[in-house]
């Protein structure tokens, strides 16, 4: 596993992830929720222990760059990590 890890950290600093964001998920209206593009420059990875990991983020929501230290859970599908991110709290876009 370790060998996995150091893998992931190698391969994602420096990346660029590209990819929308829902605000409202559990909208109860039943209207539309919306969706913002983002870009992340993935700067650094720490893995904190079980499936828990740490990014160091460079976020650009409307073209505004934001540096943010963001947590998400990564689990393994054989040597493919599979990455999640929810419930985040974002600056000038709120909880997505």
């Amino acid at each position: 596993m370790q060998i996995l890890h150091e893998s992931l950290n190698r391969i994602l600093s420096g990346t660029t992830l590209c990819g929308c964001v829902t605000r409202d998920p559990a909208s109860k209206s039943g209207e539309p929720t919306d969706s913002v593009e983002l870009a992340w420059l993935i700067e650094d990875v720490r893995h904190c222990g079980g499936h828990h990991w740490e990014f160091d983020v460079l976020m650009t929501p409307g073209g505004n760059g934001q540096q943010l230290v963001v947590h998400g859970d990564v689990r393994w599908a054989g040597s493919v990590p599979v990455i999640t991110f929810s419930d985040l709290e974002v600056p000038l876009l709120g909880r997505v």
